[in-house]
């Protein structure tokens, strides 16, 4: 067991070590590179083999444990590409003029809400991130990031479509988020990209004809959100593997 003395200068200081803690708080599980890239250190003094807090860790960084137990293989590879995306809007946006506001990741970024007039339910939106960003002009934006590794099948993409259509029907982003935030699906193809569009092309037809906006532009805009987030899942890397 570390002495309090230890515990002490961990809790405060500013280095590479308390900073690592943090970030395996806020992302949950990231890679030697990540980590070297997001404390500015060289890679070879980041000395943690273990990229996910153990109870101990999250008990110094924000006062309740972390589950016991090694993520699984496929649980560390997600987590870690959601990481990279954080980290590639940090490294990349400021070029583009882009500046990083906010990441909310896992539970922090979930949206709970009770149904409007079309049912009587609890419901809840769980993306993997919300990005918010200052954009160019100066005007905030916010998006609901997916990452998708393959791993999903097209059902459960489209189980993820219908209930981002349930939150923007209710208007649950309302008093939350200065309008509705798109589904930015990054993964791993071209053909898996245009494979989801088009099954959420078709679930957003359906979904028109059954519950119509108020404001046929709403549904648009989810359409186009749906799209423009698949098109730039394709260009350039945003999410690596753990090894």
């Amino acid at each position: 067991m570390a002495d309090s003395s230890f515990l002490t200068r961990l809790r405060t200081s500013d280095g590479p070590s308390h900073l690592v803690l943090v970030l395996l708080d806020q992302h949950r599980v990231m890679t030697t590179d990540q980590l070297a890239r997001a404390t500015a250190t060289p890679e070879r003094t980041v000395r943690y083999r273990h990229w996910w807090l153990r109870p101990a860790g999250a008990r110094l960084v924000a006062g309740t444990a972390a589950a016991e137990g090694k993520p699984s293989a496929m649980f560390a590879a997600h987590a870690a590409a959601i990481s990279e995306v954080w980290l590639a809007l940090g490294e990349h946006g400021p070029g583009e003029g882009i500046e990083v506001d906010g990441w909310l990741t896992d539970r922090a970024g979930w949206q709970e809400w009770d149904a409007g007039r079309y049912w009587s339910r609890r419901y809840r939106l769980t993306p993997d991130a919300v990005a918010r960003v200052t954009m160019p002009d100066g005007s905030p934006a916010v998006a609901f990031i997916e990452v998708d590794l393959a791993s999903m099948t097209q059902t459960l993409l489209k189980e993820k479509v219908a209930r981002y259509l349930t939150y923007a029907t209710d208007r649950a982003w309302q008093g939350i988020h200065p309008y509705c935030p798109p589904m930015l699906l990054l993964t791993t193809t071209a053909t898996r990209a245009a494979t989801f569009v088009r099954a959420a092309g078709q679930l957003i037809d359906q979904h028109e004809r059954m519950l119509p906006f108020d404001d046929p532009a709403d549904m648009r805009g989810v359409l186009e959100s749906t799209r423009s987030g698949s098109r730039r899942a394709d260009h350039g890397r945003v999410a690596q593997r753990t090894p």
